[in-house]
């Protein structure tokens, strides 16, 4: 029997997309190619460098250090070339029962490395885990 397969759920899929228009064009391949590659396996790989729990069902996906190390994790098409630069994506979801992802919001650390600017993203993806979950609430 095969495993059920992983839903990506995007909490505001415009958002990502914009997002990942912000982004160098083998970052934002290697971005894309992780998370319908190796965010699905979330669950798996938790002990990983990929996934780190931030507490309260806040989920962090990992994508980096450079792009080269991202898609040289079996990733790689054959024939592509991607240079070797950094690359520190972070991705915070939910797990929504056994078989979903909700992503809640992305950005680029690489760009902004400063702990107060991730501590904003994170409050952030808390404020859309809470728009979410109470949009989700069955009556």
């Amino acid at each position: 029997m095969r495993p059920r397969s992983v839903e990506i759920i995007y909490f505001d899929k415009e958002r990502f997309g914009e997002f990942l228009r912000t982004l160098d064009s083998d970052s934002r391949f290697a971005t894309e190619l992780a998370m319908s590659q190796v965010l699905p396996k979330a669950r798996q790989i938790e002990s990983s460098k990929w996934i780190k729990s931030l507490g309260a069902s806040l989920m962090q996906f990992r994508i980096g250090p450079t792009t080269a190390s991202v898609l040289s994790r079996n990733l790689m098409p054959p024939g592509r070339i991607v240079a070797r630069q950094p690359m520190l994506i972070r991705v915070f979801f939910v797990y929504e029962a056994d078989h979903k992802i909700v992503v809640l919001r992305a950005y680029d650390k690489t760009k902004n490395r400063a702990r107060l600017s991730q501590q904003r993203e994170i409050a952030q993806a808390r404020r859309n885990l809470k728009k979410w979950s109470d949009s989700n609430v069955e009556n």
